[in-house]
């Protein structure tokens, strides 16, 4: 009972943060509902695009902020309930990973499918890179930096989005090499970066026609 609950917890803190749609409440702020401009997507790009910089710039930090407070919360809270509990995998620092893990998957799929927008969503980028740095601070700073650095060149969301994502995989196992000591934390964080890349190219199918197509709009 003790490990179903502390799994449960991290799944809904998760899915609770991810699920502030803070496009569609900033949208509100000036008067728009962001689900009837621009793409219609509640998320990080189409507030720059419809909103602003201003209010673009707040979306980005609070759908980043979302995703890199879940990951510790869940972390505190498993800490907290269950100090000793083994089945949790660790980092080796004392980082708890499991939990962490579990948090940064809802918390995307909150964000994704927001339970307060009909299940509507935006596409996870944002809130998925703050995920990163709640779980490794150093894989969330490169691949920020990847994906601030190529949207500056192409000043287009999507480009950034599928060239930087993509490169949490290699980061992820360059810092969780397997030790052969049974710890498999490197496992778990290397699915969930494959996993998040995959979910990633398919919230992006339409952007990927219209790059081919040159028809993409750049910010």
């Amino acid at each position: 009972m003790n490990a179903f609950f502390s799994i449960l917890v991290p799944i809904i803190v998760g899915y609770v943060l991810g699920a502030i749609p803070f496009a569609y409440l900033f949208g509100r702020l000036k008067g728009l509902n962001i689900l009837e401009h621009g793409s219609g997507n509640p998320g990080t790009a189409n507030a720059f695009r419809v909103l602003g910089k201003g209010f673009g710039f707040a979306v980005l930090f609070f759908d980043f902020g979302k995703g890199l407070l879940a990951p510790y919360l869940a972390t505190q809270f498993a800490l907290w309930y269950e100090p000793g509990l083994m089945f949790w995998a660790s980092l080796g620092d004392g980082d708890l990973v499991l939990p962490g893990i579990l948090a940064a998957a809802s918390t995307i799929l909150g964000h994704a499918r927001s339970i307060w927008l009909s299940f509507k969503g935006g596409k996870s980028v944002a809130c998925g890179v703050g995920t990163l740095f709640g779980l490794d601070w150093r894989v969330g700073l490169i691949v920020a930096l990847i994906w601030g650095g190529t949207l500056a060149v192409s000043r287009i969301f999507s480009v950034a989005a599928l060239v930087a994502i993509p490169l949490s995989i290699p980061c992820m196992l360059f810092f969780h090499r397997p030790t052969g000591s049974g710890n498999y934390s490197w496992l778990y964080l290397l699915l969930l970066c494959l996993l998040g890349t995959v979910y990633i190219v398919i919230r992006h199918q339409s952007n990927i026609g219209r790059l081919l197509r040159g028809e993409e709009p750049k910010i």
